[in-house]
């Protein structure tokens, strides 16, 4: 299945109820996304989590009540780091964009202009609230566009976040809006938006 497809398919059963009688979408001032965006029901599920990481994460949709979890994933390229030639940032790329733009570096990339459209566009269009959470980010909140954290003597720091691994900051609509920006946060963020019930329906 084309990720078009796939993507169209996750924002349709991530899409507001049909109510009875006509009547508009059902908004709830309670829970909201961490900008205050109101939560809408979903058609099928109302939430949706991407987890990327370490094989510990796998066990994590037991917790949810009708937890279910979308496995048999393949890499696009090859996952990462067994040898010189083989690159994970395109992976991550497919992850919003459903394509690699036939990139094979890990190097920084600006995807711009129509290139640019993502999950992210789709959901938008559909009023669905979204947030990404990287671990390490070296700011709480907003577009941090250079590749690593740094030392004050210009060194990266190492063991850290890496921008290869945070797929919105390569795209141009995105690292462009002040507003999309501000739903990517450092990771501990996401455990304070737990407590306050503000998790967006989107959370990768």
């Amino acid at each position: 299945m084309k990720a078009a497809t796939v993507f169209t398919a996750l924002v349709a059963a991530l899409g507001a109820t049909a109510l009875p009688h006509g009547k508009s979408e059902e908004k709830h001032t309670e829970p909201t996304s961490p900008n205050g965006e109101p939560y809408i029901p979903g058609q099928c599920f109302d939430r949706f989590f991407m987890l990327v990481g370490s094989g510990h994460l796998l066990n994590l949709w037991k917790q949810a009540p009708n937890g279910r979890i979308l496995a048999n994933y393949y890499a696009t390229t090859h996952p990462s780091q067994v040898s010189r030639q083989n690159h994970v940032q395109p992976n991550y790329f497919a992850h919003i964009s459903g394509t690699s733009y036939g990139w094979n570096s890990d190097s920084p990339a600006n995807i711009t202009g129509a290139d640019s459209f993502t999950i992210v566009d789709l959901m938008e269009e559909k009023g669905i609230s979204w947030a990404g959470y990287a671990e390490d980010y070296p700011i709480s909140q907003g577009c941090y566009t250079p590749y690593a954290p740094e030392y004050a003597n210009g060194t990266e720091v190492p063991h850290s976040y890496v921008r290869k691994h945070f797929p919105f900051i390569s795209m141009e609509t995105i690292y462009t809006n002040k507003t999309r920006c501000n739903n990517l946060y450092n990771a501990k963020m996401f455990w304070q938006h737990l407590k306050e019930n503000k998790l967006p329906r989107f959370v990768y």
